[in-house]
């Protein structure tokens, strides 16, 4: 079974990548005899010619090869003519606190029509694999390569009083921050006194909901020493597994008919979640959007999966990356993803 990495407090990931390396075989045909009376001429010696040596790949121009695949996708016909932008290879920041060996990567700022903006990210390693990728925007995914759920709100973590009298404040956390988007979407369908809201207060309602989460899981406040905040909060991680237990305490408080699992990461089920319209929650190690050189383990909502080009995608709503359409889905490679939770109506 896979490790459950802490949310927001990174853990040593195991590849799960086997490498084959192909071995050649030659075979050499003994000639046939050239006539009977005729004493068989020895065989010469073969000639070996030296292989010619493969080109290293470009990995700085596979990004637009990326970015050609994705335009060309019926749900990015607003995104034509977009261009990368600020190309670089982007090593893990050296000396961090929490450590995730995740490699160094290429990263480049997608640049779209009418200022709009996005990422680009993809390995330095093997062919240059698309590691994940986000358009600023709101895309209608809808077809048989892939679904994107709306109605899910997105709420961006938020600072807390931290303890003491001279204590930073605290981050609202990831795992209780994409629990509350989950749960109101839910609470939305399964409470019929449920009224929508205005934005301001529909925010309101999702921090509250938060903070209520936040109490019923055993909270880790991290020091921010690499940068993740700009020293402006500390850190907070949590259990993920904890989460799908207060998620079932909430719903009962709130006598809300609903269950509530977690599980291993599965694409299958995740794609299966999304296509039955009901959002998940995932824990996966990942880099920072906005600040490649930065990576966790994050926890997050998920409203969408995605098959391009032959590799499989999970798409995240992320409540640690400054948008400016609250629904802008990050498209993140399956293989990120540890765990899995299932909220949903119960029988």
């Amino acid at each position: 079974m896979k490790p459950r990495p802490l949310a927001l407090f990174p853990a040593a990931v195991f590849s799960r990548r086997w490498l084959l390396l192909p071995a050649v075989f030659l075979m050499a045909c003994a000639p046939m005899a050239a006539a009977e009376d005729k004493p068989a001429a020895a065989a010469p010696a073969p000639v070996s010619t030296p292989a010619k040596e493969a080109e290293p790949p470009d990995f700085r121009q596979k990004g637009a090869a990326h970015l050609a695949e994705i335009l060309r996708q019926p749900w990015a016909q607003g995104w034509a003519g977009a261009t990368l932008e600020e190309v670089r290879l982007v090593p893990p920041k050296p000396g961090a606190a929490f450590p995730t060996r995740l490699p160094a990567a290429w990263h480049a700022r997608i640049a779209g029509p009418e200022g709009k903006f996005g990422y680009l990210m993809w390995e330095d390693r093997d062919q240059g694999g698309l590691i994940e990728f986000a358009f600023d925007d709101r895309l209608a995914v809808e077809g048989p390569d892939g679904k994107a759920l709306s109605g899910v709100t997105a709420l961006q973590q938020f600072p807390l009083p931290g303890e003491g009298e001279n204590a930073k404040p605290v981050a609202s956390g990831c795992v209780p921050t994409a629990g509350a988007s989950v749960f109101d979407f839910w609470r939305r369908r399964l409470s019929p006194s449920s009224a929508e809201a205005k934005d301001h207060e529909e925010q309101t309602r999702l921090r509250d909901l938060t903070r209520q989460l936040r109490s019923r899981i055993s909270m880790m406040t991290i020091p921010d020493r690499d940068g993740f905040t700009g020293d402006s909060m500390d850190l907070a991680g949590a259990n993920p597994e904890e989460l799908a237990k207060a998620l079932q305490a909430e719903a009962e408080a709130r006598q809300l008919k609903a269950k509530v699992r977690f599980d291993r990461f599965s694409f299958e089920a995740l794609k299966s979640e999304i296509n039955a319209g009901r959002p998940a929650l995932l824990s996966c190690v990942v880099r920072v959007p906005h600040k490649p050189e930065l990576s966790w383990g994050h926890e997050v909502a998920a409203t969408g999966w995605l098959e391009l080009g032959g590799t499989r995608f999970a798409g995240i709503l992320d409540n640690f990356y400054p948008v400016r359409h609250p629904e802008t889905v990050r498209w993140i490679r399956e293989d990120a993803f540890v765990s899995l939770i299932i909220m949903k109506p119960a029988d």
